[in-house]
């Protein structure tokens, strides 16, 4: 009984001694952290200060390059017929023929048979008129036959005259004056030659007979021959507006003919791009502008109908207020062998044209989304720093600009948008950005 007492005395110090301990360890951790803080506070670190270095934009760039460009146009136009006709007869009758290739899309060479009226009561007029010829040659022969009998009568009357002119000399009688014209045979004389001038006039008459009766004949057979109707030009046929059996007349329309030897393209072109464009009717000499006509969209991004401007139109457009410019297509269907490689150039067809106008000496071509705003393009500079510069543009295409001044072959032109454009900005581009990283590396390096 007395053992236990003494352990539980023990026990209970030992639990005080590891509690005061623990409190005086916490107290002292609390005086150092405190005197760690206000030590801090007192004396803060102070981290060396370092000047801020400039950072180069990385910028993309292309060199300059003077050369020589033509002045390219690009408009849109729309083609229109170059010859177009309305065929109608020249007389009136019943078609009785027409030709196979009479139909909507149907094509016809210069002079080739497209119908044929009637021709029965246009056969029968030039035989009568053939027959009126005939009749008039008899009569022109006649005449002359008579001609020329009188005029042996006038011959022999005038052999007798001067056989009774010689008798009254020999007999030396005086006869009354009034009886000398008897015995010298002038009244036979006189009708004679009115004999003669009564023929002239009657070969004169049935010359004039037959004139006419000729000229009759040529417009029966003219009659004749129209009742073929041809094509006047090398054609497509449009429209198809009669056919067999039906009686047309003069007014009739009978079909609606399209050229084909050659198109025009009318071309919707700004006022200001007119000094670039040269038209064949300018001079003798010149062949007009060359033209390029393309419709992407039915022919592909590589196919192209040439073309030549022929003519600038006298009147601008009222709505867009832009000038009209014809060019000339030939052989727009591709008809000719040489040419059945090419597309097709329909009429009506809404086409995109490169006009080439003259070529512009001595500029530099750059693209036309480096230009800003009233002209000014951003050069790198040999310092490797943004360079702001006013051109001249000579010459605006829609993808490119032709810059006559403000900038040299060799100059460095920036293409890169840059959110802030600062005289002096430096600048590198991808090369030198590698460049850069190099020097850096072997700076850590060293140290």
């Amino acid at each position: 009984m007395t053992d236990k007492p003494r352990k539980a005395s023990s026990s209970a110090g030992r639990t005080g001694v590891r509690v005061l301990l623990s409190i005086v360890l916490s107290a002292l951790i609390l005086i150092v952290g405190i005197w760690t803080y206000r030590y801090l506070v007192d004396n803060p670190a102070e981290a060396p200060r370092r000047t801020p270095e400039k950072t180069a934009r990385l910028v993309d760039i292309i060199t300059a390059t003077t050369g020589d460009y033509p002045a390219v146009i690009s408009v849109m136009g729309e083609t229109i017929p170059a010859t177009e006709v309305q065929i109608k007869p020249q007389l009136s009758g019943r078609i009785v023929w027409v030709s196979p290739s009479f139909v909507p899309g149907g094509r016809f060479e210069i002079g080739q048979e497209i119908m044929r009226i009637d021709p029965s009561d246009f056969q029968l007029a030039l035989a009568q008129r053939e027959s009126e010829v005939l009749q008039a040659q008899s009569q022109v022969i006649t005449a002359h036959a008579d001609l020329t009998t009188a005029q042996r009568e006038l011959s022999i009357e005038e052999g007798s005259q001067k056989v009774a002119l010689r008798e009254y000399e020999l007999l030396g009688e005086d006869i009354p004056e009034s009886d000398r014209s008897l015995v010298l045979r002038e009244p036979q004389l006189q009708a004679a030659q009115a004999g003669v001038e009564s023929a002239q006039a009657a070969i004169a008459s049935a010359d004039a007979a037959l004139a006419a009766a000729i000229s009759r004949r040529d417009l029966a057979k003219l009659d004749l021959e129209r009742t073929t109707i041809r094509a006047p030009f090398n054609a497509v046929v449009m429209e198809k507006n009669a056919d067999i059996g039906d009686v047309v007349g003069v007014s009739t329309v009978l079909a609606s003919l399209l050229g084909t030897d050659r198109v025009w393209v009318e071309l919707a072109i700004p006022l200001s791009d007119l000094r670039w464009i040269e038209t064949s009717a300018s001079s003798m000499s010149s062949v007009g502008s060359h033209v390029q006509i393309r419709n992407s969209s039915s022919w592909g991004a590589d196919a192209y109908r040439d073309a030549r401007v022929i003519q600038i139109l006298p009147q601008i457009e009222s709505e867009s207020r832009m000038a009209r410019v014809l060019a000339e297509v030939e052989d727009p269907f591709a008809i000719a062998e040489k040419n059945s490689h090419l597309p097709k150039l329909l009429v009506g067809s809404y086409v995109q044209a490169r006009i080439v106008g003259p070529t512009i000496h001595g500029v530099i071509r750059l693209p036309r989304s480096v230009l800003r705003d009233g002209n000014v393009v951003r050069i790198m500079n040999e310092a490797d720093e943004l360079e702001i510069r006013q051109v001249e543009v000579a010459f605006k295409e829609p993808d490119f600009v032709l810059v006559s001044q403000g900038i040299q072959s060799g100059d460095q032109i920036v293409t890169t948008n840059l959110s802030t454009e600062v005289e002096g900005l430096p600048l590198r581009t991808a090369d030198g950005a590698d460049a850069d990283t190099e020097v850096q590396t072997a700076a850590e390096v060293s140290e």
